[in-house]
C-alpha cells in the first residue's frame, strides 16, 4: 500500500488516522467482498475511469491485494471471501453422485430459510447454488419471508415486506415463499390497509434516556406483575448506542430486573482496563497529569512500588497524596522526567516522592518498546509490576463477607467487582489474541507506535466483548432489532423509535461511493450490487412488523431530546400509529416515595431553588438564602463578616457587592475553586507573578525614586535585577513557563518606565498589608515591614473590620498627596472596574481611606494596566480623570465622619448580617464567571424577570 502518496503519509504519522483510516479501509473492503468486488475489478474501474473514482479503486485494490497477499503468507484467507467461495463449490457439484456428500452433510433433501432477512448477495449467490445442486437430487432450498396478506392495488406503496422479497427474487430468479402474518403495526410505511391492531400496540414518549429506561423498567415491571414469564420479554435496540444503552442498564439493574445481552457493555469503559490503557500512554510521555490520575485510580499497588517502605493503609494514603500534589502543581525543573516528576512532589526525601519515582520507574521501562512483540511484552510487564491486575476488583472484598442479600452501596461493590474483573480476563485474554494473530501474519517484529498498539487492543477488546449464551435464563433479553424476528414473545419493548434511527438514515460510504458504485456495476456488466438504501431501510422495517407479528404486546419508546438536550423527533412509524389511534403515554416520574426522607426532603429544596430563577415574583425564603434573623445566625454572619476577631478581606467584600450569595458562599462557606495549575500559568497565577515581581523591583529601589533628577537607568537596571531574582523563583520544566517568566519581565518594565517618566509620584510601598492580610500559597515574601492596623468602620448600628492588600502606594514629591495603584492585567479590565466603581468595585477607594486614614494625607487612587501596549492611554492621562475624580467622591468625609465608600460597606454588610443572601447579582454576567456558579441552583438557560417581560410583550 506503500505505492499510494495519501496511505504513505497517514502511514508515517502511525497515529489514531492511520487506525481510523484502516477501519475504513477494512469496511469498504467487507462490503465491497460481500457485494462480489475483487481486486481485478477494481483494477478495471481504476483503468477505465479518472478523477476521484479512479483513485478510490486503485487505493481500494492496492487494499484488497496487500491484505489477501499478508493472509496467503499465514495460509489464511479473508472470511468474507467464504460465501463466494461456497457458492463456486457446490456450483461445481455437477453429477448427482457429487451432491451425495452435501446431503449426507445436510440430512435433507429440502431446506427453508425461515425469517432471515439480511440477504447479502454473496448469501443470495450460495443459497441459489445450493437450491440448483438439491434440484439434481430432487429437493430445493427456498427462502421463507413474512408477508401481510393485503388486496392488490396498482397505485400503492410497497411495503418493507415485498421490498424484501422483491431484492430476494432478483437474485435467486425465484420468488421467496411468503409466510402471512399479521400486520399488527398495520403496513409501517404509507398508513393504507390493513389496520393497525391498537390493542397490541403502546407508544411511549419520554423527554431523555433515562427517562426511556424509567418507562421501560415499569413496562416490563407491569407485564412480570402479570404473570409473564422474563424470558418471553425482549428489549430491541435499532443501533447499539451506550448513550441509551447506559441508562437503561442502570435502571434495569437498580429495579432488581437481571438482563442479558449477548455482547454487553464495552470492556474498554472498566475503570481497571481504562487504568490499564491509561498507564500505556502515560508510558510513553511521563506526563504530569496522567501519572496523578494513574497514580489517584485506586489500581496502583503502593506496597509493590516501595515494599516494605510503610504500613499498607499509609502507602496508599502517601500515594493519595502524591497525587493530588502531582495534578495541583505545574512540572518541576529536572535532569529527566523521573527527577522532575519527583521534584513536583517533594524537593526533600520522602514517601511520597519515593513511591512516584518507583512509579515512575516502571512507567519508563514500558517506553522503549516498538514492535508489537515488545509492546505486549512491556504490557505485561508493566501491569504486573504496579499491581493492575491484581487490583483488579479488589475495592470492595469485604461485601462479599455479608450473608444478607446486598443492597445500595454493598451491591453496587459487587456488581464493580465483578465487571471490573470479567473486564480484566477479557483483556488478558484479546492481549493473548493480539499476540497470536500477529505472530500467525508474521507481526510481532512490525514496528507500530504506542497509539496504534493501544487502540488495536482496545478494538479487539470492544469487537470481542460476548456474554455465555447460558446467562440468557432467567433474565430479560436486550438485542438487536434484527434478532428478533422469528421468536415468539410476550411482551417486546423497542427503544429509540426516532426519526434517523428507526428505519436508519444511511449516508453512502466514503470510500465505496456512488459513483464508485456505479462504476462497478457498469465494468462488471451487472455481477456488482450496489447497495440499496431502499433495502436497507426495509430491513429495519421489517424486522419491527415481524417481531411484532409474533409478539402479543409490541411497546415502542421514543425521546425528545438526545444526550446533548438537541431536540429529536419521533419516527414516522410512531407519526402513522398516531395517526391510526394509537395513544402516546409518558414515563412514570421518578418515584419519591423510594428515596429516603432526606432524599425526598432535598429534592424539594432544589426545586424551590430552581424555581426561584424562573419565576418573575422571586419569592423569598431561607431555601433561596433568605435567611431568617435568628440570634445563631446572625451571630455567625457578624462574625464571618468583619463583626468578630477576624478581618474580612476586602476582596470578600467586592463578592458580596457582585452578589450576595456568592459572598456567602465564598466568605461564611468558606467554597474555593480546586486549584489545579497547567504547565502553562493561567491568567490568574501570572497576576500573582507580576504582582510580586512588582513588589520587588518597587521596594529594590525605594530609596531612589525620590531624588530628582532620577537615575532612570540605574533605577531600572537594579529593579529588574530584583524582579528577575523574583522570577528565577518560579521555575518549572514546560517551555510555556519561560514564555510567560518572559512576558511578566516585559510587564515590569513597562510598569516601570511609566513610574519613571512621571515625576508627580513618588514611589512608598509595595504590597502594603493591613489587618493582617493573608498571603498567597507559596507567595514570596513581600514585605518586612509589620502589617497597618485594620480599617475599622462604624457608624452605631454596625461595625465591621477589613484587612487587605495594597498592590502600592505613591507619594507626591512634596509630600501632602498619596495615591494607591491597583494593578490590573488589562485595559478591559481597567474600563470596567472604573465604570463600576463605588458599586462592585472597591478595593481602590478602601485602600485610598486607609493611606489617609494612616498617613492623614489627601488620597486618591488609580487602576494601571501592567500590558505594555495598554499603558501608553494610561501615561496620556486619557479615561483616569474620570476614575480619580470618582474616587475622591467616594473617599471624601462628611460631617459624620464616614465616607461614601465607607457608608456603602456598612449598608452591604448590614444588609447581608440581616440574612438577605439571595442570588441576585448586581449584573448578570457575573453567573458566567462566577467561581460558585451552580452552587445557587440557578439553571443554565434561566431568563431573567426582564427577559420574561420582553417575552411576553412581543
Amino acid at each position: 500500500m506503500s505505492d499510494d502518496p495519501l496511505l504513505a503519509a497517514l502511514r508515517a504519522g502511525a497515529g489514531a488516522s492511520w487506525v481510523r483510516t484502516v477501519d475504513a479501509l477494512d469496511r469498504a473492503l467487507a462490503d465491497l467482498r460481500a457485494r462480489g468486488a475483487d481486486a481485478t475489478l477494481l483494477e478495471a474501474v481504476a483503468s477505465r475511469t479518472k478523477g476521484v473514482v479512479a483513485s478510490r479503486a486503485r487505493v481500494l485494490a492496492l487494499a484488497m491485494r496487500a491484505l489477501d497477499a499478508r493472509l496467503t503468507a499465514a495460509s489464511l484467507c479473508d472470511a468474507r471471501t467464504g460465501p463466494w467461495l461456497l457458492a463456486r463449490a457446490i456450483a461445481r457439484l455437477g453429477k448427482l453422485g457429487e451432491v451425495a456428500p452435501l446431503l449426507d452433510l445436510l440430512a435433507a433433501r429440502r431446506v427453508r430459510a425461515r425469517w432471515v432477512l439480511a440477504w447479502e448477495p454473496a448469501d443470495l449467490a450460495w443459497f441459489r447454488a445450493l437450491d440448483d445442486a438439491l434440484a439434481r437430487a430432487g429437493g430445493d432450498a427456498r427462502i421463507v419471508l413474512p408477508a401481510v396478506d393485503r388486496p392488490l392495488e396498482g397505485t400503492r406503496e410497497r411495503d418493507a415486506f415485498e421490498v424484501l422479497a422483491d431484492d430476494v427474487a432478483r437474485a435467486l430468479d425465484a420468488a421467496p415463499e411468503p409466510e402471512i402474518v399479521p400486520a399488527v403495526l398495520g403496513d409501517v410505511t404509507s398508513g393504507t390497509a390493513p389496520p393497525v391492531d391498537l390493542s397490541r400496540v403502546r407508544l411511549l414518549g419520554a423527554s431523555d434516556a433515562t427517562a426511556q429506561a424509567r418507562g421501560v423498567v415499569q413496562v416490563v415491571r407491569e407485564a412480570l406483575l402479570a404473570g409473564v414469564v422474563l424470558e418471553k420479554i425482549a428489549v430491541a435496540v435499532p443501533v447499539n448506542d451506550e448513550r441509551t444503552l447506559v441508562p437503561l442498564r442502570r435502571a434495569l439493574a437498580d429495579a432488581g430486573i437481571v438482563t442479558f445481552e449477548a455482547r454487553g457493555a464495552p470492556m474498554s469503559s472498566s475503570p481497571a482496563v481504562a487504568a490499564a490503557l491509561g498507564a500505556l500512554e502515560t508510558a510513553t510521555t511521563l506526563d504530569r497529569i496522567g501519572v496523578a490520575r494513574l497514580a489517584a485510580s485506586g489500581y496502583v499497588d503502593p506496597e509493590r512500588l516501595a515494599p516494605g517502605r510503610a504500613e499498607r493503609r499509609e502507602a496508599h494514603r502517601a500515594l493519595a497524596r502524591a497525587a493530588q500534589k502531582l495534578e495541583a502543581s505545574p512540572t518541576a525543573e529536572g535532569a529527566d522526567a523521573v527527577k522532575r516528576l519527583a521534584r513536583t512532589v517533594s524537593t526533600e526525601p520522602s514517601l511520597e516522592a519515593e513511591l512516584v519515582i518507583a512509579l515512575a520507574e516502571r512507567l519508563a521501562a514500558a517506553a522503549p518498546a516498538s514492535t508489537r512483540g515488545e509492546r505486549v511484552r512491556a504490557a505485561r510487564a508493566l501491569w504486573a509490576s504496579l499491581g493492575i491486575g491484581l487490583r483488579a476488583g479488589r475495592g470492595g472484598l469485604a461485601s462479599f463477607t455479608r450473608d444478607e442479600a446486598p443492597r445500595g452501596v454493598a451491591r453496587a461493590e459487587r456488581l464493580a467487582i465483578a465487571r471490573d474483573t470479567r473486564a480484566w480476563d477479557a483483556l488478558a485474554t484479546a492481549l493473548d489474541a493480539y499476540e497470536a494473530a500477529a505472530q500467525a501474519m508474521s507481526g510481532l517484529d512490525q514496528v507500530v507506535s504506542a497509539e496504534v498498539f493501544r487502540l488495536e487492543i482496545k478494538a479487539l477488546l470492544d469487537d470481542a466483548t460476548g456474554v455465555p449464551g447460558a446467562g440468557r435464563a432467567g433474565a430479560l433479553r436486550i438485542a438487536r432489532l434484527a434478532d428478533v424476528p422469528g421468536e415468539e414473545l410476550d411482551l417486546l419493548v423497542v427503544i429509540d423509535v426516532n426519526e434517523g434511527v428507526l428505519p436508519r438514515d444511511l449516508s453512502q460510504d466514503a470510500l465505496v461511493s456512488e459513483g464508485l458504485a456505479e462504476a462497478l456495476e457498469r465494468v462488471s456488466q451487472g455481477r456488482y450490487k450496489p447497495r440499496d438504501t431502499t433495502v436497507t431501510r426495509a430491513r429495519q422495517l421489517a424486522a419491527l412488523a415481524a417481531g411484532a407479528a409474533e409478539s402479543s404486546v409490541v411497546t415502542l419508546c421514543f425521546t425528545r431530546e438526545d444526550a446533548a438536550g438537541a431536540p429529536l423527533a419521533p419516527s414516522p412509524v410512531v407519526d402513522f400509529l398516531e395517526r391510526a389511534g394509537a395513544v402516546v403515554s409518558a414515563p412514570p416520574p421518578s418515584d419519591p416515595m423510594r428515596a429516603a426522607p432526606s432524599a425526598r426532603l432535598r429534592a424539594r429544596r432544589e426545586r424551590a431553588r430552581e424555581a426561584f430563577f424562573l419565576d418573575p415574583e422571586r419569592p423569598r425564603s431561607d431555601l433561596v438564602a433568605a435567611l431568617a434573623g435568628s440570634p445563631s445566625i446572625a451571630e455567625i454572619l457578624t462574625r464571618e463578616t468583619g463583626g468578630g476577631a477576624r478581618a474580612l478581606a476586602v476582596t470578600a467584600l467586592e463578592r458580596f457587592a457582585r452578589c450576595a450569595f456568592q459572598g456567602y458562599a465564598y466568605a461564611v462557606l468558606a467554597a474555593r475553586e480546586l486549584e489545579r495549575r497547567e504547565e502553562r500559568p493561567d491568567a490568574r497565577e501570572e497576576g500573582n507573578l507580576v504582582h510580586d515581581a512588582l513588589a520587588a523591583a518597587f521596594s529594590a529601589t525605594a530609596a531612589e525614586w525620590p531624588a530628582r533628577p532620577r537615575d532612570g537607568a540605574g533605577i531600572r537596571e537594579r529593579a529588574v535585577a530584583a524582579a528577575d531574582a523574583v522570577l528565577a523563583r518560579e521555575t518549572g520544566h514546560a517551555p510555556l513557563r519561560a514564555v510567560t517568566r518572559l512576558r511578566v519581565r516585559d510587564a515590569v518594565r513597562a510598569v516601570l518606565d511609566a513610574a519613571i517618566a512621571d515625576e508627580t509620584w513618588d514611589f512608598a510601598f509595595a504590597e502594603r498589608s493591613f489587618g493582617g492580610a493573608r498571603r498567597r500559597p507559596g507567595e514570596a515574601e513581600r514585605t518586612a515591614e509589620e502589617p497597618w492596623p485594620p480599617l475599622v468602620l462604624d457608624d452605631g448600628a454596625t461595625r465591621v473590620t477589613l484587612r487587605g492588600g495594597i498592590d502600592r502606594i505613591d507619594l507626591t514629591h512634596d509630600k501632602k498627596g498619596a495615591r494607591v495603584v491597583d494593578y490590573k492585567r488589562s485595559k478591559s479590565t481597567v474600563t470596567s472596574s472604573t465604570a463600576s466603581l463605588g458599586e462592585t468595585a472597591l478595593q481602590i477607594p478602601l485602600y485610598a481611606c486607609v493611606v489617609a486614614r494612616r498617613t492623614g494625607l489627601h488620597t486618591t487612587g488609580a487602576y494601571m494596566p501592567t500590558q505594555p501596549r495598554d499603558l501608553a492611554d494610561e501615561a496620556s492621562g486619557r479615561g483616569s480623570a474620570r476614575a480619580r475624580e470618582r474616587i475622591e467622591e467616594l473617599v471624601a468625609r462628611d460631617e459624620s465622619g464616614l465616607a461614601e465608600i465607607e457608608k456603602r460597606v456598612l449598608v452591604l454588610l448590614r444588609r447581608a448580617r440581616g440574612g438577605d443572601l439571595v442570588p441576585l447579582p448586581h449584573d448578570d454576567s457575573e453567573c458566567q464567571r462566577c467561581a460558585v456558579s451552580g452552587a445557587c441552583r440557578k439553571p443554565r438557560f434561566a431568563m431573567t424577570p426582564a427577559e420574561d417581560e420582553e417575552e411576553g410583550a412581543s
